[in-house]
């Protein structure tokens, strides 16, 4: 019987010892770069390129500059001793300290991005790149006589925030960032200095816009009211709001006079609005330099703003206490923007208790009114009850008509508190007018204002809802009965 064979067979490395082996081979490829390096000298590092300026000398050199901006205004700047810069024949107009001093910085040691091109050796056109005519044209005088010409042409394609530029008698067209170039984009009128605006929201008393919008408010220590076009409580969260813009109206450049200036041209001559704010009489108090209490009254004082046409740049041309001025559409913008719906109170039982006097509930059923008084709360121990604070805590103590002793103040205050809800489901037709009497009314009396409310039918779902003589809105025919629900 013949043997089988045996098969012959591979040995087969397991996949730890090929890992093995290529690391050590890596390993030693690593090792033997480090030789060869080691055995060679370090290459130098790259230095620094030397400031590439467009103008190299310092501000503080500058005796005069002179700005052509492409629009065809131009002014002049000339340093006087002791006073800084002054424009040129206006030596009088006072300037705008930061304003100068960023551009005059600007112009100091301006240093470029890069070279982009020869003109002559690259065949370059100047207008391809802005630069005939230029965007700005900026010529300096130095101090010893020395004189340096600056051209600042268009946007960079590959880099919006860089602009190309040129100085006269060189050949190169340079780039240099937009933000260093900013200041030097002042116009004439951003230079002239003139105080803001400084006005305090609490201390305004009146509000009164005449022209595209007629619209006048009037402060009460009850809240703002509306008192033309027709008289109605005002959103305290609107009306504050606007308070608050009104504080931050702040204004970019001056003109000047209206002498000065083309008023019609402008939209001034006459105005979109007239906007004149009444200033309540004031009391100052401090102290002096000695710290002497010292008070000082200050009788009321109307300003008087008037809103013209958009300068084409988000902004809007204006005449503001007898000086006309440009400000941006952010700051100034919202006074044509202003809806009088906006503002109309859509709670109009929203007058505190605590300021309240009477009440009054009118229907077809009954009629009753009610005082409101504020009287000193009483702990059980018989104390004045006052707060962590010291101060004095007040109840409400209602008396109904007709009876001599206070009533059950809690029940009072819990119906009053439903009446706060009392919300507009919508808007009635325009100059929708109520027919017939009244399904109720409710008049709400403090020491500053009264406040009518009527019910009238409108239609099997909602009852027309007047304030003051004025429908505007319809409720839902349930506040019919939370009215009358009265206590």
């Amino acid at each position: 019987m013949d043997k089988v064979p045996h098969r012959k067979t591979k040995k087969v490395l397991k996949k730890p010892a090929i890992l093995l082996g290529l690391i050590l081979f890596a390993l030693l490829c690593l090792g033997g770069t480090w030789l060869l390096k080691a055995t060679q000298p370090m290459p130098e590092m790259p230095q620094d390129t030397e400031p590439l300026y467009l103008l190299a000398r310092s501000s503080d050199e500058i005796a005069a500059v002179r700005m052509v901006h492409q629009n065809g205004q131009s002014y002049t700047l000339i340093r006087k001793a002791g006073q800084g810069f002054l424009l040129e024949n206006e030596e009088d107009i006072p300037l705008r300290t930061d304003a100068v001093d960023a551009l005059a910085a600007a112009l100091g040691k301006m240093e470029a991005v890069q070279i982009a091109g020869h003109l002559h050796e690259d065949e370059m056109d100047p207008a391809s790149f802005g630069l005939s005519p230029a965007r700005l044209m900026i010529s300096l005088t130095y101090q010893d006589g020395q004189t340096a010409e600056l051209m600042i042409g268009g946007d960079v394609p590959a880099d919006a925030a860089q602009y190309y530029c040129m100085i006269t008698g060189d050949d190169h067209i340079y780039t240099v960032y937009a933000d260093v170039c900013y200041p030097l984009f002042y116009e004439k009128d951003y230079l002239r200095a003139f105080d803001q605006p400084d006005l305090s929201g609490d201390l305004l008393d009146q509000i009164d816009i005449t022209g595209d919008l007629q619209f006048s408010l009037s402060y009460t220590p009850s809240g703002w009211q509306m008192t033309h076009p027709y008289a109605y409580p005002l959103n305290p969260l609107r009306t504050n709001s606007l308070l608050s813009k009104i504080e931050s109206m702040a204004f970019e450049s001056c003109l000047g006079y209206p002498e000065n200036v083309d008023m019609e041209a402008l939209g001034l001559a006459p105005p979109a609005l007239t906007i004149r704010l009444t200033q309540a009489p004031t009391l100052l108090s401090g102290l002096d330099e000695n710290n002497e209490f010292l008070s000082l009254n200050l009788p009321a004082r109307q300003y008087t703003l008037l809103i013209g046409h958009e300068t084409g740049k988000s902004g809007v041309y204006l005449q503001w206490e007898g000086m006309i001025y440009k400000a941006s559409n952010f700051l100034l913008g919202f006074w044509k923007e202003l809806q009088i719906e906006d503002y109309l109170l859509a709670t109009p039982v929203n007058i505190l208790i605590n300021d309240l006097n009477t009440l009054s509930v009118k229907t077809d059923a009954r009629s009753v009114s009610y005082s409101i008084s504020m009287v000193e709360s009483i702990t059980k121990n018989n104390q004045i009850a006052t707060d962590e604070y010291g101060q004095i805590l007040y109840d409400a103590e209602i008396t109904r008509s007709g009876e001599k002793m206070p009533m059950n103040a809690e029940a009072f205050l819990n119906w009053y508190a439903s009446l706060s809800g009392l919300t507009p489901s919508g808007k009635l037709p325009e100059n929708w007018q109520p027919g017939g009497a009244p399904l109720a009314e409710i008049t709400l009396q403090s020491q500053s204002i009264t406040r009518s409310l009527a019910l009238y039918p409108y239609d099997p779902f909602y009852h027309a809802l007047s304030v003051n003589g004025v429908a505007l809105y319809y409720v839902e025919n349930s506040w019919l009965d939370k009215i009358m629900a009265a206590p």
